[in-house]
């Protein structure tokens, strides 16, 4: 019997979680942050957003208590520069996906009041346009050397 009751909870975590990251037909995928030295006062969130609706979503931010300004930031390479731009939105395809990756798209947290640390949490807002905001938790991960040697920089 508590074996049942046991896995009945574990699911409906699980179902909750799942309509935690989602909202007005976008699904959260795979966000993460990676950790930061002491005294960085910069991060990025990658993530990847899924439209299941049938019109275009503007993704116009992101908001967070763990930093100042948190912005979408696209990385482009320029005669073998890579340089990263401000952007005021990126689109969410119908029926499709915006993938937010390393040496790619991003969100950039600038002013980061302290340290993103391995294992820990933070809130991050979503913000689309016209659209009620999704507000998540984004968990931080160790820095891959692997992942870093094939970033387009």
């Amino acid at each position: 019997m508590m074996k049942k009751v046991l896995i009945t909870f574990i699911l409906l975590l699980i179902t909750l979680n799942g309509f935690a990251n989602t909202i007005n037909n976008i699904v959260v995928v795979d966000a993460y942050a990676r950790e930061t030295a002491k005294g960085q006062d910069v991060g990025a969130v990658y993530i990847s957003l899924k439209n299941k609706g049938n019109k275009t979503v503007k993704f116009i931010g992101a908001s967070t208590p763990i930093a100042n300004t948190a912005q979408i930031h696209s990385m482009k390479m320029n005669n073998n520069i890579s340089s990263m731009k401000h952007e005021q939105f990126l689109e969410v395809p119908a029926n499709g996906e915006l993938k937010l990756l390393p040496g790619e798209s991003h969100i950039m947290l600038m002013g980061l009041k302290s340290p993103l640390i391995k294992g820990q949490t933070f809130p991050l807002n979503l913000h689309f346009e016209g659209l009620q905001d999704l507000k998540i938790e984004v968990p931080i991960k160790s820095i891959n050397v692997d992942e870093m040697k094939d970033m387009k920089m």
